[in-house]
């Protein structure tokens, strides 16, 4: 199951939203642009801002291209 912006803000609302360190941050935005579902930093697949979805530790990727954070 992905990670969805419900799952965000529930998480926001209880004090569980954990976001990813730099590095896995860079990791995943190194792996999202020069993907060809990235139009204008919104990922076509998702419609997820991608510099907000990288930096979301429980996040993943849609296409398995990046997996959830430790």
């Amino acid at each position: 199951m992905s990670y969805s912006l419900k799952d965000a803000l529930i998480d926001t609302v209880t004090g569980s939203l954990e976001f990813a360190d730099t590095k896995v941050y860079k990791e995943r935005i190194a792996i999202c642009e020069p993907c060809p579902k990235n139009k204008c930093r919104t990922c076509t697949v998702c419609n997820c801002v991608i510099d907000l979805k990288a930096r979301l530790n429980k996040s993943s990727c849609p296409l398995g291209k990046w997996n959830q954070g430790v």
